[in-house]
């Protein structure tokens, strides 16, 4: 579900979060500003931080803000020109997304491993054409593991085209692009276009997920 905020130049925008959202973007209305910098601010626990700056030549600054059911926050914008903030309420169904992750089947290959002992103790057949008959029957079940497999913490992975690139490394910025769906289907948030979601990787900036799954993508920004 989309969230939204119209800053107007100066004021401060203060709540205490009722449902968690996530902070995507903010965007500067070109039509009431300057040529001056306007400042986008967040006042969190007390502090000021400075999430971005926004010129006329230079509209739109991507963001990555979760925000928590019960955080007491603040926006402000410092500067002329009203600063759009845009993004989405984060769905219930996200907060379990970890632990279906863990939860999710092992892949079918280890399941007919344990089947072909199974045979073999039931049926009494010789070993080594159990053998033989698995290797032939996995060989195809192998390719496919190479391209789908469960990482650490449950994290599945498939890699449906492969780059040529060199490997993204912990530290650097990445750029992708991505398509946000829940369980159901639907779609809650995407980047498809344009110079993609960039971050830096592996270092806790996005949700773990993309942490993981990510540290072999092949597109790096510099």
């Amino acid at each position: 579900m989309f969230w939204g905020l119209i800053m107007e130049p100066n004021k401060r925008y203060t709540q205490t979060v009722e449902k968690a959202f996530h902070v995507s973007m903010a965007t500067l209305d070109v039509t009431t500003a300057d040529d001056a910098v306007v400042q986008v601010m967040l006042c969190y626990d007390n502090r000021n931080y400075l999430l971005c700056n926004l010129l006329k030549s230079s509209s739109q600054a991507q963001l990555d803000l979760n925000f928590k059911e019960g955080t007491r926050i603040s926006f402000t914008s410092n500067g002329r020109g009203h600063v759009h903030l845009t993004g989405y309420l984060i769905p219930d169904e996200l907060d379990d997304l970890e632990q279906d992750l863990e939860e999710e089947e092992i892949p079918e290959l280890n399941q007919s491993q344990e089947t072909a002992k199974q045979n073999n103790l039931v049926n009494g057949k010789d070993k080594g054409e159990i053998k033989k008959k698995n290797n032939e029957e996995q060989k195809p079940q192998n390719e496919q593991l190479a391209k789908k497999r469960t990482l650490t913490g449950g994290v599945a992975i498939e890699e449906l085209k492969v780059g040529t690139g060199a490997p993204a490394k912990s530290g650097k910025f990445i750029s992708v692009y991505y398509v946000g769906r829940l369980k159901n289907g639907k779609k809650f948030d995407s980047t498809t276009s344009g110079d993609g979601f960039k971050f830096r990787l592996g270092k806790g900036e996005v949700i773990k997920g993309w942490d993981i799954g990510n540290i072999r993508s092949l597109e790096h920004c510099h």
